[in-house]
Formats: C-alpha cells, structure tokens, sequence
C-alpha cells in the first residue's frame, strides 16, 4: 500500500494548479462524495459531500490538480450501495471526515475506498450518471 501511495504521489507532482471541481448528480440518489488532493508531501482526503438529485456543488480545492474521487449512493437505496470509483486505494470514514497522509485504514476506524483520477475536463466538471 505504502509503495502504491509513493508512486501515486510521484504522479501528483507534474500536475499544475486548477479550479474548484464543479460536481453535479444527475442520478435519482442522494449521493455522498468523498474527495482527495495533494497536500505537501502526501495525500489528503475530506468526505462527505451530499449532492441531491439534480444538483450540482463545488467541491474540492481550488490549488490541487488532479483531484481524487469517490461517490456512494445512500444505503436507504433497494439493491443497495452504488458506487463511482477508480483503482487508487485511499482510506474513508463511515461519518464525515479529514485525513492527511493515513496509510493504514483499519487501525483508525477507517476503511478503504478506491478513488478515480480527476483531470481535463472531468477536473473542472464531473457529472455522476447512473
């Protein structure tokens, strides 16, 4: 896991500086959006976001590109927990949250999610679809 971060962070580095992400749920869910950024030397994650059906929220910092990305519907949902997410590993909280730098997810409470890419036109407007 340490190594996947470090190579991740590498990664990170080129990117230049963007705009807030403009987020907008186009499902019929209540989702809840967790989000992740370069922050000094490691990567920082904040969730959640509530986005209504229909709406569209800022989200994000204005000085970090790409951002991460991770998005659950509401549990109350028939045929359970959607999700939209990518293959980088990073750790969530079930209530809302701030990490910086955590590694290891399990001996803080924490699980681990995977977060999707953000960049080009996806890192100014993200549109979650069904």
């Amino acid at each position: 896991m340490i190594h996947r971060s470090l190579i991740f962070l590498a990664f990170l580095t080129q990117a230049a500086p963007a705009l807030a992400t403009d987020l907008c749920n186009e499902t019929s869910f209540i989702v809840e959006v967790a989000m992740g950024w370069r922050q000094n030397d490691t990567v920082a994650v904040e969730g959640w976001t509530r986005v209504r059906p229909g709406e569209c929220v800022e989200t994000g910092p204005e000085s970090s590109d790409p951002l991460l990305l991770y998005a659950r519907s509401s549990a109350a949902y028939l045929g359970g927990v959607r999700e939209w997410r990518g293959d980088i590993p990073l750790c969530v909280g079930p209530s809302d949250f701030s990490v910086e730098g955590v590694t290891d997810c399990e001996p803080l409470g924490l699980e681990e999610r995977g977060f999707t890419v953000l960049r080009g036109e996806h890192r100014l407007r993200t549109v979650l679809v069904e």
